[in-house]
């Protein structure tokens, strides 16, 4: 924990002080920017306004990007909202279906981890992309 404390640069005690699921679940660095992920099992607008909560004051202090993935159904009007007024994306199973509508593989794993039907669920457009074969490439190293 201290070593993602040190990467997102935090110093404000009453961020350090608060419990885990304030704190990013992963960081990762892109194209010179830092994004802070979270990831979520399921969607409560409770738990999200708790979340955010925090989550934006680290974002907002260490210029970072922002990213909620939760495996559940989250409404579109959530989505722009959080997006309009906190500048962080949401990603929901829908957008976690299309990312990974071209990979067989990654779906069945997606598939195991859901514990309702995916059927009615219509894949959703995001501005990111992941290339499957780079993930593979990457973990069998």
């Amino acid at each position: 924990m201290r070593d993602l404390i040190n990467f997102v640069n935090l110093e404000d005690d009453e961020l350090i002080r608060r419990p885990r699921i304030y704190l990013p679940d992963f960081v990762f660095e892109f194209e010179k920017n830092k994004y802070c992920v979270v990831v979520k099992i399921q969607f409560s607008v409770y738990f999200l306004g708790h979340i955010l909560e925090y989550f934006y004051k680290l974002l907002k202090k260490e210029k970072k990007f922002g990213i909620i993935v939760i495996l559940d159904k989250v409404p579109k009007e959530y989505k722009r909202l959080i997006k309009e007024e906190y500048n962080v994306e949401i990603y929901d199973v829908s957008n976690i279906l299309y990312l990974i509508h071209d990979d067989e593989n990654l779906q069945n794993e997606f598939n195991s981890v859901i514990d309702f039907p995916l059927d009615s669920i219509t894949p959703q457009e995001v501005d990111i992309k992941i290339n499957a074969k780079k993930l593979l490439k990457r973990q069998k190293m």
